[in-house]
């Protein structure tokens, strides 16, 4: 069995180049929040990770 792998080369407008840079801010927003939380519970695991999600303030992330 081969690995086989397949480059392209993407040429996105201006417009896409803004989408992308949203959109990959966003998840890495969100993953830093999410690992922040699960630092947090780590040292007191009393919470549960779904009572924390519902704790993350939207006002500060409206950009999302």
């Amino acid at each position: 069995m081969t690995n086989k792998a397949i480059k392209y080369r993407l040429y996105p407008t201006d417009d896409q180049c803004v989408m992308f840079a949203k959109t990959f801010g966003c998840c890495r927003k969100v993953y830093n929040l999410m690992l922040e939380d699960k630092i947090e519970s780590s040292r007191s695991i009393t919470l549960c990770w779904k009572t924390r999600l519902k704790a993350i303030n939207l006002q500060e992330s409206l950009w999302l």
